[in-house]
């Protein structure tokens, strides 16, 4: 992103590497998936466990037949509405905007999808937002506080920004363009379209394995094939979120 190395990936004939640059190493057995973490000094323990659980946990469990998205996603109307895109499209800004407004969030970053019966479900996650400053002050309502990591602070859930506790029926997914709109635009995708744009918001371990990398995008285009995807864009204006929140109300807040 921009030039910043956030993860780099290593093939060992017994185990795969994952490192993240003045964070940790991650070992991960490459039979059994065990995995053992080396942290750089001074790094916190939370920190690391939190790496593990956002970061390597869903590289393992997609590379072993799951579904695990970069993503967020509120309930909206009954039914789980997703957000996806590249860092720094808002998308924790909007899942956040939509909490205030009364649709709770099940996720900020890690989007688990599983297969429920005829439907996908998307699990619910973190309990915590990650905000910078202004978009934190804009989903609180007032400053935040407390401490900062990377330059976000942790917003926990609350009776203003609520968390849904349960699973929820995937009803759509939103892939959210640059911001070069004038206003809210929504169309929708094909299927390989889509599932195009989900293969890069993946969690993926071996990109060099191509049967896997084959079978993972095959579960997308299924996923894809089964749940109303959309390109969706609007300006990266504050001012203009509650115009975005009525919008995705008035598209999906139905359930229909």
């Amino acid at each position: 992103m921009d030039g910043v190395v956030i993860a780099e990936f290593y093939r060992q004939p017994a185990v795969y590497l994952v490192r993240f640059p003045g964070r940790a190493d991650f070992e991960i057995d490459s039979d059994t998936y065990r995995t053992r973490a080396y942290p750089c000094p001074d790094v916190p323990s939370n920190e690391v466990a939190s790496t593990y659980v956002n970061q390597i946990l869903p590289i393992i469990e997609n590379h072993t037949g799951s579904i695990r998205l970069h993503g967020s996603a509120n309930q909206i109307g009954g039914r789980a509405v997703a957000f996806m895109g590249s860092s720094r499209r808002g998308k924790t800004t909007l899942t956040g905007a939509l909490a205030r407004a009364g649709h709770p969030f099940l996720t900020e970053d890690v989007l688990e999808v599983e297969r429920g019966g005829q439907a996908y479900l998307v699990q619910p996650h973190s309990k915590v937002l990650r905000l910078f400053e202004d978009s934190a002050a804009i989903v609180l309502g007032r400053r935040p506080e407390g401490d900062r990591a990377n330059g976000k602070f942790d917003v926990a859930s609350d009776e203003f920004v609520p968390h849904a506790g349960n699973a929820a029926p995937l009803g759509a997914i939103c892939l959210l363009g640059p911001g070069e709109s004038d206003g809210f635009m929504q169309r929708r995708l094909s299927p390989l379209a889509a599932a195009s744009q989900f293969l890069q918001q993946s969690f993926l371990l071996d990109v060099n394995d191509k049967p896997r990398l084959r079978e993972h995008f095959d579960r997308l285009v299924t996923l894809a094939e089964a749940v109303p995807c959309f390109e969706v864009d609007y300006p990266r204006r504050y001012d203009h979120l509650p115009a975005v929140v009525k919008a995705l109300e008035d598209g999906f807040g139905t359930g229909d």
